[in-house]
């Protein structure tokens, strides 16, 4: 997992996810503002080799 704050103060996390047991790996994204209000949670696209590209 990756995380890095904006310049509007806000910090975003990048990963991955697996939506089900020994189901596909997809490329996730979240957001969240200083006050840990959830602002974007987004599942994104199966990534090949379970994400042994993302590094």
């Amino acid at each position: 997992m990756r995380a890095r704050i904006t310049q509007q103060g806000t910090v975003v996390l990048t990963g991955l996810i697996q939506l089900v047991a020994d189901g596909d790996v997809h490329a996730w994204t979240g957001e969240v503002n200083a006050n840990g209000k959830t602002l974007r949670d987004e599942v994104g696209a199966i990534l090949p080799d379970h994400g042994a590209s993302l590094g």
